[in-house]
Order: structure tokens, then sequence, then C-alpha cells
């Protein structure tokens, strides 16, 4: 914002005026033979709106990139190091929907009372809080050394083991909880602070460009923590390399880089305005004085009697279930199915996935404004997008390319040496050790083999999985790449659905009630369920076993086959229901409308009668 005071001295009448507000300021006096003067105020650019956006765009991409991105990739490598089963990996996940649940609410309510920058600067400090009890649990591991026993069996043996691993499942758990609780004022106080920034014509390119960096950042994320697993957990393990089995990757970096980030954004929230457009402050401080609000057990009633906005929140919810879950573990489900090494699942899974929601969010803007759709129309829209995403994703989830285990599952074993035989049953009992024979074969563990030539057998062995050939990859990613990009498509017309479909005076609690819903219904129980999918398809668990450092349990190996079709189970089975949903909604929609329409033609012309 500038404001000018031009002096310009003449010998005529003096005028004399002033604005404010980037508007000009000028003076007339009468003097003769002076030259004019200029003088250029300027506010300060950390007052700016442009400043207020870039910091809260800054904000969002580090809590964007922390919540889908670093922890969603760091899960696979928890369990292995904490040994902790799928199932308890989605109570971790939905412990940050439940604080997000708790504290929408108030949070939004001291965001209309209190300083918003003071808000996001706590929830940012709180953020970095979260971190840094989500990554301590690497400090409170039980130490230890791994070495490789080449006896035939090649048992690892780990020393100095103490402890039980129950504290660091608590520690995630308060992690995930307070990073939730940081999270809660970004997206609503956040989204409030710039809409009130600017003027009402540029609020809409500025929340648009908050939502696209809300969009994107997970990529980052995901990107980072493929780069920081490529790393050995510890320095003393330098010499290690991602291709050995028993490398794990520096899960905790990404936390840490977290840490610092949330702490060095705090002052610069802390000193952006409270108010960068006073005109825009007074126009909203002065329309709230003149609006009547409902109460809100009439807003409340209201809202849940119209039954085209219950079965939209319906659908939401289900939309959701399946979105949270195969979020979570989609990087797993990329290790097991695609055989790939989870930093390299994490790299593919950002790349493709993140893009794909962002361009099917825009693209589905773009036909609702070009088509100018109503209601129905963004109701109708919705329902295709959905019905494209299940063929989508059925023939995505159809497409693998796992590592056959030999030991553990029934496969056909063609190509193995005569001089070579599998005695399985003898190793079930023992730690799984995947091994690659010959470059060629997977076995489940090395003592299973009776070799006539043993130093020649074991000179052939490499730790874990053969590296495998699979034309199938390709086409895999593409699908799921359509897969998001379609999923990402009913987001947008679903949102603008529900806007529609109530008075403009209750679309601020229809927003904050929806999501109320979808977490509650979706977000948190769906990582449960998907974490469940994941342990049922298990083969092999390692639990209570004396050369563990934890008495809990992880799954070693996992049948791809069982994982393959307990997903598809679940997955369709809730976006089946949501189209049902969509359909209703479509059908109630159009009742409504006919209602209206007969109502309106019953009602008596009582008009004035015209004066002549």
């Amino acid at each position: 914002m500038i404001s000018f005071k031009l002096t310009h001295k003449r010998p005529s009448s003096a005028y004399i005026g002033s604005t404010t507000h980037g508007r000009t300021m000028r003076s007339y006096s009468t003097s003769v033979g002076r030259m004019g003067e200029v003088e250029i105020k300027r506010t300060p650019f950390t007052q700016r709106p442009e400043w207020c956006l870039f910091v809260v765009c800054l904000l969002v991409a580090i809590q964007s990139s922390l919540t889908t991105g670093f922890v969603n990739s760091s899960y696979s490598t928890l369990q292995k190091l904490f040994q902790f089963s799928s199932t308890f990996t989605g109570f971790v996940e939905g412990s940050y929907h439940m604080a997000v649940l708790i504290f929408v609410v108030p949070v939004s309510h001291f965001g209309r009372q209190t300083s918003k920058p003071v808000l996001l600067a706590v929830g940012a400090l709180i953020i970095a809080i979260g971190s840094f009890v989500f990554a301590s649990a690497e400090l409170l591991r039980p130490n230890y050394n791994m070495e490789s026993i080449h006896n035939g069996t090649m048992t690892d043996v780990i020393r100095n083991c103490d402890g039980d691993g129950s504290l660091q499942k608590y520690l995630f758990i308060i992690g995930m909880f307070l990073i939730g609780i940081g999270s809660t004022p970004v997206q609503t106080v956040g989204v409030t602070y710039l809409d009130e920034s600017v003027s009402s014509k540029k609020s809409g390119i500025y929340l648009g460009i908050f939502f696209a960096v809300s969009f994107l950042s997970p990529a980052i994320g995901f990107v980072l923590s493929g780069l920081f697993l490529m790393l050995p957990i510890h320095f003393r393990n330098w010499d290690m390399k991602p291709s050995d089995e028993s490398f794990k990757g520096a899960w905790w970096a990404g936390f840490s880089l977290e840490l610092l980030l949330g702490v060095a954004i705090t002052p610069l929230l802390i000193n952006l305005p409270m108010n960068p457009n006073k005109n825009r402050a007074e126009e909203i401080k002065l329309g709230k004085e003149m609006l009547k609000p409902k109460p809100l057990k009439t807003c409340l009633l209201e809202l849940l009697t119209n039954k085209t906005y219950l079965c939209l929140m319906c659908h939401g919810s289900l939309t959701h279930f399946t979105l949270a879950g195969l979020t979570a573990f989609m990087p797993k489900y990329f290790e097991i199915q695609y055989s790939l090494k989870p930093q390299i699942a994490a790299f593919i899974v950002g790349g493709i996935a993140v893009p794909a929601a962002a361009i099917g969010s825009l693209i589905s803007g773009y036909i609702i404004k070009r088509f100018n759709l109503k209601c129905d129309g963004t109701i109708k829209l919705t329902a295709v997008a959905q019905l494209i995403t299940m063929i989508v994703g059925f023939c995505y989830f159809m497409m693998k390319c796992p590592a056959q285990i030999i030991g553990i599952e029934d496969v056909s074993i063609e190509g193995l040496p005569s001089t070579i035989k599998l005695n399985a049953s003898s190793c079930y009992n023992l730690q799984p050790h995947i091994s690659c024979l010959n470059k060629k074969f997977t076995i489940f563990n090395p003592c299973m083999l009776e070799c006539k030539d043993k130093e020649r057998c074991y000179s052939s062995l490499t730790m874990g999985a053969c590296n495998q050939d699979c034309s199938r990859r390709l086409p895999g990613y593409i699908l799921f790449f359509f897969l998001f990009f379609f999923g990402s498509c009913i987001a947008v017309p679903k949102v603008i659905a529900l806007l529609r479909l109530v008075e403009d005076d209750l679309r601020s609690i229809s927003i904050g009630l929806q999501w109320v819903f979808f977490r509650m219904f979706g977000m948190i129980p769906g990582p449960l369920l998907y974490g469940k999918i994941f342990d049922l398809a298990c083969k092999s668990w390692v639990s209570n076993s004396k050369s563990l450092c934890t008495s809990t349990s992880f799954c070693s190996v996992y049948l791809p086959d069982h994982l393959q079709m307990y997903i598809i189970i679940a997955t369709f089975s809730t976006l089946l229901a949501g189209e049902i949903s969509l359909l209703f909604a479509i059908k109630l929609y159009h009742k409504n409308v006919r209602e209206k329409e007969i109502d309106q033609i019953h009602i008596p012309n009582e008009l004035p009668k015209s004066k002549v």
C-alpha cells in the first residue's frame, strides 16, 4: 500500500484535499517559483497481503508435507523397526483425525475472537512439538548391532537389547495427536485470515493459491522422505547400502526437518498484521452487525432434515473412508505388490498421486465453470467421476507383480538346479530371512536349502528378494495416476453441491458439519480397517522371539493374492455404496424441485392493483 503527498505551489487559489489507503493526497497553496515536492510513504512489505499469503502458504506446505508425505512414507519402516501391526498403524493415523475432530470447533471459535496470526503461530509451534515427540521414538529405541552369520541360516543376532517398545507406541500416538491439534488452525483460521486480507475480488485468487500449495506439498514430503530413507538410520552404519536386507532408512530425518521449520516460521507468523486490509475488516464487521444469525439448533435442524444434503454427506463419508485408508497404506501396498524398496515406493506414490490429484481438481472445477453446471449438474458430475473411478480402480488393483516366495507360498519351482532341494517344513518356526538364490529364486529362509555343495550354494545367495523385470509395472503406474485423477474429480463438484443445497446463512455451519461427519465416519475408521486388511493378508508373523528387542509382533511376509482380494472387496463395497447415495441424492433433488414448482403454482397471485 502506497500513499502519496504532492506539494505543488502555484500562484493560484489554494485547494486542499487528502485521501488514504493508496489514494493520492494533494495540497496546493499560493506561492511563486517553487518546484513540486513529492513524498511517498510505503507500507512495510511485511504488512502487505502478498507477504501474508507467502507466510501462510509456507505454513500449509510444512503441515501438508508432514501429515501426508513424511508420515505415510515412514509407516512401513516403523513397523519393521518397532515391530507393530498395520492395525496399530491405522490407529496412529486415526489419532491425527481424532485431534482435528475434537479441536476444530474450539479453534474456529477462538479464531473469531483472538488474533489469527498468533493462533497460526501457536499451531506451527504445536506441529513442531508433535514432530519432535514422534521422532524421539528413535532416541528411545533399544540399541542393536546387526551381524550376519554365514552358517547356512544367515540368522541376524541382535545384541544389547533392552525395553519392550511400548513407550515408543505411546510417543507415536501422542505425536500424531499433537500434529493434528497444530494442523487444525491451518485449515480453518488460515483460510479465514487470507479471505479477510484482501478485497472480495482477490479473495478467490489467494484461496486458490493456498489450496494449490496444500495439494502439491505432499509430493515434496514423499520425495524428501524417499531421499531420507536412502540414508542409513545411524551414522555408524554409513557403509550399508539400501539394497542390504538389514538396511533401515533414516525415517526420523523428515520429522527433524519439520521441527526446525515449525520453530523457524513461528516468529514470522506472530509478526503478521491482524488486519492487512482494514477496509475489508470493517466491511466484515459491519456485515456481522447487520446480520441476525439463526440459532444453532435451528440451523442443525434445517440441515439434518435436508434429505439430499444427508445423501451427499453419506457419500462423502464413504469416499473419505476409502481415501484415508488407501493414502495411509499406499506406499506399503506398492512395496508388496510391485516388490519395491520403501524409498522407491515413496518416490512413486508422491510423484504420481499428488500431481494427479491436483490436475483432477483443476479440471473438474473448469468443467463446472465451462458448462455452468447447477446443483443437479454437479451431483451428476460427481456420480460420473465416481463410476469411472470404480472402473479404473478395479483395473489397477488387478495389476501386480510381487516376488513369489518359495517356501511360504504354493508356487511351482521351474529351473531350480537338480543339486538343490528344498525342505521348507523345518524353517517355519524361524524368523524369515528373504534371500535370493542365483538372482532368480526368492527363498523364505536359506535354511530350507539342502545342497550337495553347500559352499557353492551359499555363495550364490544374496539378502533380500530378487530383482525381477515386470511388464505390469508401467501399466500399473498409469492406472494409478488415473485412479487418483478421477478420484480427485469427485471432490470439487461434491463440495459445490453441498454449498448450493443450503441457504447462504447456513453455508458456514454446513461446511463444519460435513467435516465432522467425514472425519467421524470416514477418516478415523478408514485407516483402522485397511490396517486390519493388511494384517489379515499376513502369512508370517514375528513375535515373542528371544532374538528380538521387543515382545510385540509385526508382519514379515504378506500374501499378495489375499491382500489384493481384501482391498478390492473393501474398496469397491464402499465406493458402490457411495454411488448409490449419489443416485438417491439426484432423485431426491429432482423430487424437491418438482414439489417447489407445484407449491408455487398453487400460491394465489395477490398482487396489488396497479394505479392508473
